[in-house]
């Protein structure tokens, strides 16, 4: 059993553990920092997101409510009307969330980023 428990803190040696970001801890503790909708008020499908998207795939141009959780990340995302963080945009803090989308914005969004 010791050499287990010997194993575990040297994971914390390697430079690629001390170096993980707190959107890939995210990923790994199972917290979501922003979560997207397809129906507005929050309901319908969603799909849970920890770090930048340059496309969202099957939820492209689905979105239609937001929640950033800030919990983890704490970190204001913005949000793109075209892929590769491209085109209009707008931005959610930590904490926060929209149950509509700004105008022009609901099912357009493509790409997504935090931005400090």
């Amino acid at each position: 059993m010791s050499n287990i428990s010997n194993q575990s803190q040297d994971l914390y040696a390697i430079k690629a553990v001390q170096d993980l970001s707190h959107e890939s801890a995210a990923s790994v503790s199972g917290g979501a920092d922003v979560t997207l909708y397809d129906c507005t008020k929050f309901k319908g499908a969603s799909r849970e997101i920890n770090e930048g998207q340059t496309r969202l795939g099957d939820f492209d141009n689905r979105t239609s409510s937001v929640v950033v959780d800030g919990k983890i990340n704490k970190k204001v995302w913005r949000f793109y009307a075209l892929p590769n963080y491209k085109g209009a945009s707008f931005d959610v803090g930590p904490g926060q969330d929209r149950k509509f989308l700004p105008p022009g914005f609901n099912n357009k969004v493509s790409s997504l980023q935090s931005i400090g």
